[in-house]
């Protein structure tokens, strides 16, 4: 038996011996399977790396997964993949963000999704970023992928993580203030008292454009995405809101039906006193003229627009446009061969050439009541009067008492036959039935000739 058992362990040791000191070749192996890069195929290397996670890869691609012994880098391929360790840390070098910025999101489809919804990493990006990568319609506010209704439900912090706290654009390089310069809004925009305040923005950033506020509060400023409407009470209180004329000039606080207040103090730039053109004479003149109802005053001297929006109403010129186009400035009189051209001089702030301040004649051949004139024809003084200075029209400056050519019949005698228009003192009491295209005699009108 015990050479039985010799015999055996020779034959097994000259077996070891010579299969050892014969040299092969090292075993092969197995490289990945054929569907390895398809993401449809059950084989696709983003499975195994979710069931057994990436660092099965190091031993081949290395431990920094820049290629190892396989020659091949897993960057090649899927550039933030496997993510390094400040991936998700806004402040590395490494952060995501700046991977993304500089080629674009569709690298992160091939382990996320086409729809960025997970994918073979199951991992969704809306999970810790609910608005990026945006969605096709991501600017159209006709969708209901509009981002502006993500911002609705969730707030505009979600967008600091791309585009930064002050959302000047941060990792993303694109500021929210590229598209809507105002939002999201500074602390003081909604405080009249702040220098944040959404007054001064659309005044001086917006250069009086309502579009912005549009894009969020809607066409008729009534909340929209924000559900904020601009006419609540105390702000925007008129049924055109914001495009109400009282929100740039006059009285913000005005009654929408006081449209003697829709004119300044004040200005456009805040001014109040009637020494600044932008003032001037406003408030006299819509006094005076009072009983003319709407913008019909207001259009004597401007193009008054029908909407906000109307071509020429925001401009570049400097100030309002001063064209005399209603019916008071340019009566034609002296037998219709009068015919006034109004001149305001923007340079020294003056009315010339107007009806209104004494651009008028009368002539005695076409007169019922001849007894009055002394001369031919009886005309007023054609002045030249400032709209910063109310001095300048003085009673007496239009015309002179009585007006040149007219019989001068005494002191306080004008009430003597224009009674309803002056008093024994001299002063009008009735400012509709003066300088208002009309002879006013023996409690008669009639239009002047």
């Amino acid at each position: 038996m015990n050479n039985i058992y010799f015999i055996i362990s020779s034959l097994l040791l000259i077996f070891l011996v010579f299969s050892c000191t014969e040299r092969n070749d090292p075993v092969e192996v197995g490289t990945h399977p054929t569907e390895w890069n398809n993401s449809g195929s059950i084989k696709f290397h983003g499975k195994n790396v979710i069931f057994s996670g990436p660092g099965a890869c190091q031993s081949c691609h290395g431990e920094d997964y820049q290629g190892g012994s396989s020659g091949v880098s897993c960057y090649d391929c899927h550039a933030g993949y496997p993510h390094p360790p400040g991936w998700t840390d806004s402040e590395s070098e490494q952060f995501h963000g700046e991977v993304v910025e500089d080629s674009g999101p569709e690298q992160c489809q091939s382990c996320h999704g086409e729809d960025y919804n997970g994918g073979s990493s199951r991992v969704s990006c809306y999970d810790c970023h609910a608005g990026y990568p945006h969605p096709p319609a991501w600017t159209d506010p006709e969708s209901e992928q509009f981002h502006g209704e993500v911002v609705e439900d969730s707030g505009p912090e979600q967008c600091q993580s791309c585009h930064g706290e002050d959302y000047q654009g941060g990792s993303s390089g694109v500021s929210c203030y590229s598209c809507h310069a105002s939002y999201p809004h500074p602390d003081g925009f909604g405080d009249v008292e702040s220098t944040a305040f959404h007054g001064e923005y659309f005044k001086v950033i917006a250069n009086w454009e309502l579009m912005p506020c549009q894009s969020c509060h809607g066409k008729e400023y009534t909340g929209k995405n924000t559900g904020l409407s601009c006419k609540n009470e105390g702000c925007h209180n008129s049924e055109s809101g914001p495009e109400a004329c009282n929100t740039c000039h006059g009285e913000f606080t005005s009654l929408v039906t006081n449209t003697q207040k829709w004119a300044p103090p004040k200005g456009l730039n805040d001014e109040t006193d009637i020494t600044q053109a932008a003032v001037g004479a406003h408030q006299v003149h819509l006094s005076y003229y009072s009983y003319l109802t709407g913008t019909l005053t207001c259009s004597e001297c401007h193009i008054v627009p029908e909407k906000y929006s109307d071509e020429g109403h925001i401009d570049d010129s400097e100030g309002a446009e001063v064209i005399f186009d209603g019916e008071l400035a340019v009566i034609k009189t002296q037998g219709e061969n009068r015919v006034p051209m109004p001149v305001y001089n923007r340079s020294n702030t003056s009315c010339s050439e107007i009806y209104c301040h004494g651009n008028w004649g009368l002539l005695k051949s076409l007169s019922n009541n001849t007894l009055a004139y002394a001369d031919t024809l009886m005309e007023g003084n054609t002045a030249v009067v400032s709209w910063v200075d109310t001095t300048t029209a003085a009673c007496g400056t239009c015309h002179n008492i009585p007006p040149t050519g007219h019989s001068n019949f005494g002191p306080g005698a004008c009430a003597n036959c224009h009674n309803e228009v002056v008093n024994n003192n001299g002063e009008i009491i009735d400012n509709e039935k003066h300088a208002n295209g009309k002879v006013n005699l023996f409690s008669s009108e009639y239009d002047m000739f």
